[in-house]
């Protein structure tokens, strides 16, 4: 990918434009990167409303119609759809099932399952399944 940078001193807020022949998850990816605005979300633990920050957040997780929100050491509930929060999330989330998201920063390990999806381990000991229809999107980010 060619990348260039113009430095020009009457430009007030900076912008960025993309020319591509196709949308791509690559793309994609680089979108939400630049367009990553700071954002929290409330979620509640017992019966208080705490805001998180997403840089915190480790997996999330559809459980009973609800979400499971997880950080280091604890699990947070927000009543919202997977898709609708994938929405307010950076490029960092990647969904790797139908009910499922992560915080690729905190993947500490991958490994082959035997029904051919991957098993993902997270930095505070949790573990999900990759499913084999978000594997592909797993491996790009990881440029594999």
């Amino acid at each position: 990918m060619k990348v260039e940078v113009k430095i020009d001193k009457t430009i007030k807020e900076p912008y960025v434009l993309i020319y591509t022949n196709q949308m791509n998850e690559h793309i994609k990816n680089i979108v939400n990167i630049i367009d990553d605005k700071p954002m929290a979300i409330a979620a509640t633990l017992n019966e208080k409303t705490f805001i998180l920050k997403p840089e915190n957040i480790f997996l999330i997780q559809v459980n009973e119609g609800m979400l499971d929100i997880y950080d280091i050491n604890k699990t947070y509930r927000l009543n919202e759809r997977l898709y609708e929060i994938k929405k307010r999330l950076n490029a960092e989330f990647i969904q790797i099932s139908k009910g499922s998201i992560i915080n690729m920063r905190y993947v500490e390990s991958v490994e082959a399952s035997f029904s051919g999806s991957l098993k993902v381990h997270l930095k505070n000991g949790l573990s999900d399944y990759i499913s084999r229809s978000y594997t592909k999107t797993f491996k790009a980010y990881l440029g594999i």
